[in-house]
């Protein structure tokens, strides 16, 4: 899509377009706009909103991680949550046999979605299968933890990435995109111990956070 040009503009259309278009957006210009075009495209439809896509779905399977290890039960000591998620997966224990399953489920998720996030920007398959490997059912609360944050921090950074060029393709740091949906949201807040009444105001930044 082209910006009109030459004698164009002088048409009372395209002089009352641009009239109400500044109106809205004080800081339009003909120069900006292919920029802008091009930035919108690229987060509804291009490699942008695929990442948006990745980065939502891996915080929500994320969220599912998480409660799904709780859910284990594991005390302090990985040796003997091992024997004792052992005794009950081999025992017929319904709830062990499940949740067990679910979170080496949950984590390969995880390890897809992240590997979609990050082949973009350089980091390697072997990377994304080192943080999986970290995952064991059988890990203490506070190993889990880490390793749920370590994943955080890496999307953090890459939603920070993504707003930062979405505003300097869009020449504005007004009205940010929310780069989050409202489950990933909700799944982020909870993740980072954050309250709901508590969390950042709507478009803080320009994450997107609510």
């Amino acid at each position: 899509m082209a910006f009109p040009a030459g004698f164009a503009l002088k048409s009372p259309y395209w002089q009352k377009l641009i009239s109400d278009v500044a109106q809205y957006d004080p800081n339009f210009d003909a120069v900006n706009y292919h920029s802008r075009y091009q930035t919108r495209k690229d987060f509804t439809s291009g490699k942008s909103a695929d990442n948006m896509t990745a980065l939502n779905t891996a915080i929500q399977h994320l969220g599912k991680l998480s409660g799904d290890f709780e859910k284990l039960n594991n005390g302090t000591y990985p040796s003997i949550n091992s024997v004792e998620n052992w005794l009950g997966n081999q025992g017929g224990n319904e709830r062990i046999q499940s949740n067990y399953a679910n979170v080496n489920t949950d984590s390969a998720a995880v390890a897809h979605e992240l590997a979609k996030v990050f082949r973009q920007t350089g980091m390697s398959e072997g990377e994304i299968q080192d943080w999986q490997k970290k995952i064991s059912p059988n890990s203490s609360p506070a190993q889990m933890n880490a390793v749920i944050h370590s994943a955080l921090g890496l999307m953090e950074g890459r939603l920070q990435a993504l707003g930062a060029r979405y505003n300097q393709g869009m020449g504005t740091t007004e009205n940010p995109l929310k780069l989050l949906t409202p489950e990933a949201q909700q799944t982020w807040n909870r993740l980072n111990g954050i309250a709901p009444q508590s969390a950042p105001a709507q478009g803080a930044k320009f994450l997107g956070f609510e």
